[in-house]
């Protein structure tokens, strides 16, 4: 009967033990994953805030953009209203200034490969990223002219205003060595160079500074650049509402859908944007499973062990160093799950980074600040069952002994 009862309890034990590591592979496994995505959720943040906060290298504060209806560019009975509605505007209080061409930063543009000969026969060559603008635009961006002049008004493209890398790219060691040379289209026509500005991000953080060329073309200004007088957001409902009445006289048949430089950096960014609250739900919901396991086990081991906590507390051992004991394993498991996060989220994040010309640093206090925060809700999690063991009337648990 003796062997009997041996063996059941041997039985009992092993089951348990075998339960318990179960139990533990799992809660390291559960933040193993939570902590990946932890760093994730803080990378990539980190990433988009970059990009949708970071100098673009011209002045886009409280800047409106709005484009002539479509339908209505053929139409002679809206013939020049983008230029009326232009005219119209500049003169409200609420606007500061206006000026017609295509946005500095978007995704539409028309680009060709453009081609220089110097002197000794070389041949240099690079894509343009070709802008339509008026004789405003550059200014109104506060674009800085490093050498030569602004475009003039005209009908047709026949000068060209190059940005720094563009005439890097054309051969020119020099701004002021570009002034007054001919770029030729690839099968087109050559254009001269009057003037050379300060390089900007025309297409997003993910490549590098393009080639661009401005050029005039009266037919081809159909967007509206609108930049407000006040900076104050408070002010801008009474603006858009003045300036949508204007809109109304040029454009009846038609909405006026103005959007903010940063409404369109989010359009260009909506991918990422996307991809962010994915990884932040993702986050919420792992650390939420995480927790609930590991509240789960800490309740099940302070059930265990509630005579051996009695024992230690007739012995003498106080709240504190119960709660520690405690705690001690349950923290260890976390540490072990972010021992084993960490290098493949910061492998995975690398190579995400890796598709951004202009990135963020993937510094080691992100991995810290991830370690950090799940030691902080493991801690949270499992302290209120441990303390509340380790403040338990030893006599009771003790009573059946």
């Amino acid at each position: 009967a003796v062997s009997l009862l041996r063996g059941q309890f041997f039985g009992q034990s092993q089951t348990q033990n075998n339960r318990g590591g179960f139990r533990k592979t799992l809660i390291v496994f559960q933040f193993f994953i939570a902590q990946t995505f932890i760093i994730g959720a803080l990378v990539v943040g980190r990433q988009l805030h970059f990009m949708l906060s970071n100098d673009l290298g011209f002045d886009r504060d409280a800047v409106v953009l709005a484009s002539v209806p479509y339908r209505t560019m053929r139409d002679a009975a809206y013939q020049n209203g983008q230029f009326r509605l232009a005219d119209a505007l500049r003169k409200l209080p609420e606007v500061e200034n206006v000026a017609l061409g295509e946005p500095l930063f978007s995704n539409n543009y028309s680009s060709n490969t453009h081609f220089r000969t110097d002197e000794k026969g070389q041949k240099f060559e690079t894509v343009l990223y070709r802008k339509i603008a008026d004789t405003s635009l550059i200014n109104f961006y506060r674009l800085p002219i490093l050498a030569g002049r602004n475009l003039p008004a005209s009908d047709t493209v026949r000068e060209f205003v190059l940005n720094e890398t563009a005439a890097k790219a054309l051969g020119f060691d020099r701004p002021a060595d570009a002034l007054g040379q001919l770029v030729t289209e690839n099968g087109g026509s050559a254009h001269e160079v009057v003037g050379v500005v300060a390089d900007f991000h025309n297409l997003g953080f993910e490549a590098k500074i393009q080639s661009v060329a401005f050029m005039a073309e009266t037919s081809g200004l159909t967007d509206l650049n609108i930049k407000l007088a006040s900076r104050r957001p408070a002010d801008w409902p009474e603006a858009l509402r003045k300036i949508e009445a204007e809109w109304a006289k040029i454009y009846p048949d038609d909405v006026f859908e103005g959007r903010f430089y940063d409404k369109t950096l989010e359009e260009i960014y909506e991918a990422d944007l996307t991809m962010s609250r994915f990884i932040n739900l993702a986050t919420g919901i792992s650390i939420f499973i995480s927790c609930l396991g590991l509240f789960g086990l800490a309740t099940f081991t302070a059930f265990r062990r509630t005579k051996e906590i009695g024992i230690r507390k007739v012995l003498g051992a106080s709240a504190a160093s119960i709660l520690g004991l405690l705690s001690k394993e349950f923290l260890g498991l976390v540490v072990v799950g972010l021992v084993l996060a960490v290098p493949l989220a910061v492998y995975f994040l690398k190579k995400w980074l890796d598709n951004y010309a202009y990135r963020i640093e993937l510094e080691w206090w992100l991995v810290a600040l991830a370690g950090g925060a799940a030691v902080c809700v493991a801690f949270l999690t499992v302290s209120f069952q441990s303390l509340r063991a380790a403040l338990a009337n030893p006599v009771k648990s003790l009573r059946n002994e």
